[in-house]
């Protein structure tokens, strides 16, 4: 996979947006994650290529499907084509199904999975043919699976215990998961520097924000609203947020439109060595053909 895309830029370079990630840093990211297959019928949002984008595609993943998922859990890619996956967007009303289904298809079965609130360096998986518990340490591709605690309970996704012989019950995530502190959203300090000029200003120094302001005013893009991130922790986290834009740059405010934007908090590190903090955050309008582009990005830390 890695290969194919460095071989074509600009699929490259859609496959990045769709993860929330810049190009170079594919490499890292692919060999970051852990193949295995689905055991249930699975809603992701999918990815075409379309006129050089990355298009959106609800889809449910039938079970046996294999795909690669991150240290969290989240399924983000299919390792038939190498289409990126990225967590389900939430729909209103009742859904319609379309294209062919398989005989055991039922959308009361589908499920959606859950980020983990810690980092997995082991996965505890189920071989479909056995039913035997295996675990396989992440990154790896099944070289150095090995034999995992026994697992009793009801078949159902994120309810089956297994009881660990060195200790005494454990979940299905390993004794060696380490707990992670989710980070925040860049630092508060250069908003609170600013006094009262800062008012408007939202978002920065919270966990996983609903809203983002850097100007404190309410400029068609300058802001967005009622975001949902989908995997926050994750070394880019994405989210589906409401802002405004105007098609003609001279037009009055009163004729902004509201849409759906895309938001991206990416470079996880620290502001001025305090917690865990992205300190970049950037966000388009992917129905305007906006990608993520990180030169365009704000600074979480700094608000330059």
């Amino acid at each position: 996979m890695i290969t194919y895309l460095e071989a074509n830029p600009s699929k490259a370079s859609a496959w990045a947006a769709a993860e929330g990630i810049s190009v170079n840093q594919i490499s890292t990211y692919i060999g970051g994650l852990t193949p295995m297959t689905l055991r249930y019928d699975t809603r992701v949002t999918n990815h075409g290529y379309v006129n050089g984008q990355a298009n959106a595609i609800p889809e449910i993943l039938q079970a046996g499907q294999a795909v690669l998922v991150d240290s969290y859990g989240v399924p983000r890619a299919r390792c038939y084509c190498g289409n990126p996956l990225t967590p389900p967007i939430a729909v209103s009303g009742s859904p319609r199904y379309v294209g062919p289904q398989w005989s055991r298809f039922s959308p009361t079965t589908a499920i959606v999975v859950q980020q983990s609130t810690t980092i997995i360096n082991n996965f505890t998986l189920i071989n479909n043919s056995t039913g035997q518990a295996f675990s396989r340490p992440v990154r790896t591709a099944g070289t150095s699976d090995a034999p995992a605690p026994t697992c009793t309970g009801p078949s159902m996704p994120g309810v089956t215990v297994c009881t660990n012989p060195t200790t005494t019950t454990t979940t299905t995530l390993p004794p060696t998961t380490t707990t992670a502190v989710a980070p925040l959203l860049g630092s508060a300090a250069w908003v609170e520097a600013l006094g009262v000029t800062g008012d408007g200003i939202e978002g920065f120094g919270e966990v996983a924000p609903a809203g983002i302001n850097a100007g404190g005013g309410n400029a068609p893009g300058s802001y967005v609203n009622s975001i949902t991130w989908s995997n926050w922790g994750s070394s880019q986290a994405m989210g589906q947020g409401q802002s405004n834009y105007v098609s003609d740059p001279n037009a009055p405010l009163s004729d902004a439109t509201e849409a759906t934007v895309t938001v991206v908090a990416f470079d996880l590190g620290s502001c001025a060595g305090g917690p865990p903090a992205y300190q970049e955050v950037t966000w388009y309008f992917p129905q305007l053909g906006q990608t993520f582009d990180p030169s365009k990005a704000t600074n979480a830390c700094t608000g330059l």
